[in-house]
Parts: C-alpha cells; structure tokens; sequence
C-alpha cells in the first residue's frame, strides 16, 4: 500500500487496501503541473495473482477501462479512456510507476 506518482509528477495513484482477491484505489491525473484540470477516481478492482482489471468513470465522466500491473518492483497502469466526456479537460492515460515513484 501507499502512494504512486508518476515520473512526470502528474499522476498519482494512491493504493488504499490490497488483498488478494482486490485492490482498492484512488487515481488523480493533473492536466499540468500547476494542477489545473484534475481527473479524479476511487474504485475497487479484482485482483488475479499480480495483476487488477479496472474500470471506472472519472470525475471528468470519462469512462475508463485497463488494468494494473505489479512486476518487479515496479507498477503498470495502462489505462484507455474509453468513453472521452466532452469537454473533459484531461483524459486519462497509459503510465508506469517504479519504486523509486514510490512514497509510503
């Protein structure tokens, strides 16, 4: 558990409980580094072995689908927004979290 940024510093994913059988998250994507335009979502997702299967509706109303990826000591996020809002200010993305991203 514990927190995720993104090398870039815009994404953070925060890792709110993990068991096996689920993982429950919450999932912000700045537009920029000042912070304006923030996706936001909290969600609780399926786990099968080092791996969760997500979909979730943003605060954008973007509908979201991908999934998540512990290996090596690293976490995946590959994300497709499936449904884009109109007018959302951002989207949420493909991105890769490493240990060094990691804040406990």
């Amino acid at each position: 558990m514990g927190t995720w940024y993104s090398k870039d510093g815009l994404v953070t994913l925060s890792i709110d409980d993990l068991t096996l059988k689920s993982v429950t998250f919450t999932f912000s994507q700045a537009g920029d580094n000042a912070g304006n335009k923030v996706s936001e979502a909290s969600d609780t997702a399926k786990v099968a072995g080092n791996a969760a299967k997500l979909s979730f509706t943003d605060s954008w109303g973007n509908q979201v689908r991908g999934n998540m990826t512990f290996d090596q000591g690293k976490l995946y996020l590959r994300l497709n927004t499936a449904s884009p809002a109109e007018g959302a200010g951002v989207t949420p993305k493909e991105m890769l979290f490493d240990k060094l991203c990691h804040i406990l």
